[in-house]
């Protein structure tokens, strides 16, 4: 796959896993959103902003699978993350913690 292609891809899988937790298939959608997440970090590395988002996607679908620890602790950890690439006074992690 070249980069060029990953765009696609990702927004294909990304739409995927959307429709997949719209019909309540919780455990195929955190499949498809930890996949998004594998090129993101593949292609863009582990603190761009689109992949600290996709770190963030499979937490709906671990509360609806009633994982609430990993949810919490993914949560956390792109909180983390997130405060200390983009700063604690940035919308985005604002609205993180917030969340």
């Amino acid at each position: 796959m070249n980069n060029q292609q990953v765009p696609e891809v990702e927004a294909d899988r990304f739409d995927l896993a959307e429709a997949l937790y719209a019909q309540g298939n919780y455990e195929a959608a955190e499949e498809e959103h930890r996949a998004v997440l594998a090129i993101r970090a593949g292609v863009l590395g582990l603190e761009h902003p689109d992949t600290l988002a996709s770190r963030n996607s499979p937490f709906n679908a671990l509360l609806a699978r009633g994982k609430h620890a990993e949810a919490e602790r993914i949560y956390c950890d792109v909180l983390a993350i997130h405060q200390r690439v983009m700063g604690s006074e940035q919308l985005g992690t604002l609205s993180l913690r917030n969340n």
